[in-house]
């Protein structure tokens, strides 16, 4: 079930339980050159309204999972693999601040080469992080398997990196 009422003072009253076999879903809704795999789960309820003038926002819990997770594009001759997702999002007041995301991992394979990624994100008006990534990341092939509009990217980012702060100490300087 999904209400969304108004488009600049958006109300939202959501509670959704879906399972879905993305290989399923392509049968269903092909996307010309584009082939998934895999298995997602969402679990979301959100109730209230978004307004980004007051900085409210809907009341939310949201877990996000993906299993075996594989994307292929016609653009790109090596598929996107091993992809695993698993997230959580939380917010008991409405107030942009309260704010959580737990990203407790997202990884993938691009031919043979490995990515991980975990993080802790909060207080969307000055938003709080504490993020860990290490594997490789080669921008080119991502940008064939998801292309970008009016905008190429090339290089790979080898990681190996922790991170935490805030937004508005790095908008400092």
């Amino acid at each position: 079930k999904v209400y969304v009422a108004g488009l600049t003072n958006m109300n939202l009253d959501a509670n959704v339980n879906a399972k879905i076999n993305l290989a399923d879903v392509e049968k269903i809704y092909p996307v010309d050159g584009l082939s998934m795999k895999g298995l997602f789960a969402l679990v979301l309820k959100a109730k209230g309204s978004y307004n980004k003038v007051m900085k409210k926002m809907p009341v939310i819990s949201a877990q996000m999972n993906l299993w075996n997770g594989y994307v292929k594009s016609k653009d790109f001759p090596k598929p996107l693999e091993n992809m695993s997702i698993s997230a959580l999002a939380t917010n008991p007041t409405g107030s942009l601040n309260d704010t959580k995301v737990v990203l407790d991992k997202l990884s993938f394979l691009l031919d043979g080469e490995p990515l991980n990624m975990s993080g802790n994100f909060k207080n969307f008006e000055d938003l709080g992080y504490d993020v860990k990534m290490n594997g490789v990341l080669d921008l080119g092939k991502l940008t064939k398997i998801f292309p970008l509009d009016s905008m190429t990217l090339s290089g790979k980012i080898l990681a190996d990196i922790a991170t935490m702060g805030k937004m508005s100490i790095l908008e400092a300087g």
